[in-house]
C-alpha cells in the first residue's frame, strides 16, 4: 500500500498546526479527525464502528489527509502551497465546500480498482472531484449530481437520490438478462 511520505506528512502536520484546520486523517485503520460528528463526511467515515479516532501522532502510515478551510484567505493559501507537491502527491481540491483531500501520488479510486480488477471493464458511479479518474476509465460513467453545472463529460448524468441510483442499477441488471 502507498502512504503519503513522512517527511510530507509531518509538513502537513505542521500546516493543521500553523492554520488550525479541521481535518480528518486515515490510517492503516484508525484515523484521526477534528471535525464534528456531525460533519457529513465524518459519519461516512466509519459507519460500523470499527476503527477509532486517535491522536494525529498515532497516524505512522497515513494514507489520506482532508483538510478543510473555512475561510476563503486559508484556502487559497493551501493551494498555492500544494501546487507545489502536485509531482509527489495526488491532490484534489473541492472549491465548493473549502476541502483538499491528499494522498499519495497515483492513488485513487481507479488506480484501486484496477489493482483489485485487472483490465477488467467496469461501469462506475461517482459524485465529485474524487471520482474523476474512476468515471473517466469506466466502460459506463454515471455522475450523480443534485445540479448540472458539471465541467467533465460523462455518458450519464443522473439525479443526488437513492431512487435515482437505484433505477439505474436495476435498469443495469435487467440489460445484463
Amino acid at each position: 500500500m502507498a502512504y503519503i511520505p513522512n517527511d510530507l506528512f509531518e509538513k502537513i502536520v505542521k500546516l493543521i498546526s500553523d492554520y488550525d484546520l479541521k481535518y480528518i486523517i486515515d490510517g492503516d485503520f484508525d484515523y484521526a479527525a477534528n471535525v464534528s460528528e456531525s460533519h457529513p463526511i465524518y459519519r461516512q467515515l466509519d459507519p460500523d464502528g470499527l476503527a477509532k479516532n486517535v491522536k494525529v501522532a498515532h497516524i505512522q502510515h497515513p494514507i489520506k489527509v482532508i483538510l478543510f478551510a473555512t475561510e476563503e484567505k486559508t484556502f487559497k493559501a493551501l493551494k498555492q502551497w500544494f501546487q507545489s507537491y502536485e509531482d509527489v502527491l495526488s491532490i484534489h481540491i473541492h472549491e465548493v465546500d473549502h476541502s483538499i483531500d491528499i494522498t499519495a501520488i497515483n492513488i485513487n479510486k481507479h488506480s484501486t480498482l484496477k489493482y483489485m480488477i485487472g483490465a477488467q471493464n467496469y461501469i462506475a458511479f461517482g459524485n465529485d472531484v474524487n471520482d474523476t479518474q474512476l468515471l473517466n476509465h469506466a466502460q459506463q460513467s454515471f455522475y450523480v449530481t443534485g445540479t448540472s453545472g458539471c465541467s467533465e463529460a460523462y455518458d450519464v448524468y443522473i439525479q443526488n437520490n437513492a431512487e435515482s441510483v437505484a433505477t439505474v442499477i436495476e435498469d443495469l441488471y435487467l440489460s445484463e438478462k
